[in-house]
């Protein structure tokens, strides 16, 4: 069985332009992705939590995923439900606050996606926040994937997030990025600002 390690690292905006030249030069390009993720709290957000549920849009198609394990953790599991463009959105909403869940936390990132034979290399603008994930591809052990991983990132000279870290990071992203509101307001905060409502209106309600 193949084992992956995914690791992230904070850039700068020069640092961002630097690689995403590099990978333009070196690696095969895979995708551009719009990506809005709303996930579910049972009270406030908290990063640490171990079980994450998120509802998933990229590039209008929809997914609900079950990831087990805290924020930055090693070898988290995932489980992913595909619905294509039909949205679900309204219904999971619907279902988190029946079985109790108080708050919503929206999130939206935009992504460019970079491959080789042993890694996929992504990197994330959460404006103003840029970040890099490198992930492992086809290795047989979790040393050779995490040796893979290093490897990338000190060509790049930077250096990746420890678990603390990247906690640290998405609470900034929570803060100044991100969009929180309870989970029985939904849709309404969404329709306050020009910026969350073009996101809700064109990526998140579904169909062509």
């Amino acid at each position: 069985m193949n084992k992956e390690v995914e690791l992230t690292a904070r850039l700068t905006k020069k640092e961002y332009d630097r690689i995403l030249a590099y990978a333009k030069r070196q690696l095969k390009h895979v995708a551009n992705q719009k990506r809005v993720m709303v996930k579910f709290f049972k009270n406030k957000v908290d990063v640490r939590e171990s079980l994450d549920t998120r509802y998933k849009i990229t590039n209008k198609k929809h997914h609900f995923v079950f990831k087990k394990g805290a924020l930055g953790s090693k070898g988290r599991k995932e489980y992913d439900l595909d619905f294509g463009e039909q949205s679900r959105l309204e219904a999971f909403v619907h279902l988190f606050g029946f079985l109790g869940y108080k708050t919503i936390d929206v999130m939206y990132r935009e992504r460019e996606i970079f491959g080789n034979d042993k890694l996929e290399i992504t990197l994330v603008v959460s404006y103003p926040y840029y970040d890099i994930e490198v992930e492992s591809l086809g290795t047989r052990t979790k040393k050779e994937a995490l040796a893979h991983v290093m490897a990338f990132f000190e060509k790049m000279k930077i250096k990746p997030l420890n678990k603390s870290a990247y906690q640290a990071y998405c609470r900034l992203l929570d803060r100044d990025v991100n969009l929180i509101f309870p989970i029985k307001e939904f849709p309404k905060p969404l329709l306050k600002s020009p910026r969350w409502e073009k996101i809700y209106k064109e990526m998140m309600l579904g169909g062509k």
